[in-house]
């Protein structure tokens, strides 16, 4: 795991990515075990069309993984600022 010193912008991008990865993988299976569900308690088919799920899955995963990645980040330079602050004041 890549240690970060400071809340930059290699942090945000890979905030960001991280989220929407996790986000859209979760999604993804959801949907999938929902209908693997459906299939196997009911004689019907398996409805599932992968393209179009994978596709809805990474939509649905990079807008949230963006917001929640966004929000992370700037937690994470408040804090860092706080810090900075705090430090500044002792040495004074």
């Amino acid at each position: 795991m890549i240690k970060f010193q400071r809340a930059g912008i290699p942090l945000l991008i890979s905030l960001v990515i991280y989220w929407s990865l996790i986000i859209s993988v979760t999604i993804f299976f959801a949907v999938l075990s929902v209908a693997v569900f459906f299939f196997l308690t009911s004689s019907n088919d398996l409805n599932f069309d992968w393209l179009a799920q994978s596709v809805s899955a990474i939509r649905k995963g990079v807008s949230a993984g963006a917001v929640l990645g966004i929000g992370i980040w700037i937690k994470a330079k408040i804090e860092e600022n706080r810090r900075k602050k705090v430090q500044s004041e002792k040495q004074k």
